[in-house]
């Protein structure tokens, strides 16, 4: 089950539109920083419902580099 799919004891499923928006306010701070924000987030959402599946999100950090 993917994490914009978690649903809370109201039926309701966090949604793909609220995981970008998550994502987005949060671009700029470090990966570690995201993560914490996001599981904060998702176990608020999700109030008193158990976890039914693992959750996976993968995050990239591009380093820029010389050709030279």
């Amino acid at each position: 089950m993917a994490i914009r799919t978690r649903i809370t004891i109201n039926a309701k499923r966090f949604g793909e539109q609220r995981l970008k928006e998550v994502l987005w306010q949060n671009h700029h701070l470090p990966l570690p920083q995201q993560l914490q924000r996001l599981n904060v987030l998702i176990d608020e959402y999700m109030q008193q419902t158990t976890q039914r599946d693992d959750m996976l999100l993968i995050g990239l950090h591009f380093i820029e580099r010389s050709l030279s």
